[in-house]
Formats: C-alpha cells, sequence, structure tokens
C-alpha cells in the first residue's frame, strides 16, 4: 500500500473499529511482523504467495 504498512493500517483500523476481525496480508513475512500483528489484533497473518483454500478457511474462522 503506498504511504502506509499494514501494521500501521492495522492500528488505524482498530483504533476505529476494535471489533473489526482483520486477517493481515503481507509479501514481506518475517515472525517478528507476524507476532507483531498477532499482538496488535490482527485475527491472523498470511504471507503471499498464499493458498486461496487456506485464506478461505482463516475467513471462514473468523466467521464462527
Amino acid at each position: 500500500m503506498p504511504g502506509i504498512d499494514g501494521l500501521v493500517f492495522l492500528k488505524k483500523v482498530n483504533n476505529r473499529s476494535p471489533v473489526t476481525e482483520i486477517i493481515l496480508m503481507t509479501a514481506y513475512a518475517t515472525k517478528k511482523t507476524a507476532v507483531e500483528a498477532i499482538q496488535n489484533g490482527a485475527f491472523n497473518y498470511v504471507t503471499k504467495p498464499f493458498d486461496p483454500d487456506e485464506l478461505k478457511l482463516q475467513i471462514r474462522k473468523v466467521e464462527i
């Protein structure tokens, strides 16, 4: 995303709507950023390229 990274976006969304579940998707994955995303309220963390079936599974988990 131009001008903002996913972790900053995650924090902004959580400040505005703490009940919104977020699955963060990134092409620049590290263990540190995955942990930080979860600690900052992400429901889950998916790396690109991703398996569409795995993403569907994560979305279903949000719905439960």
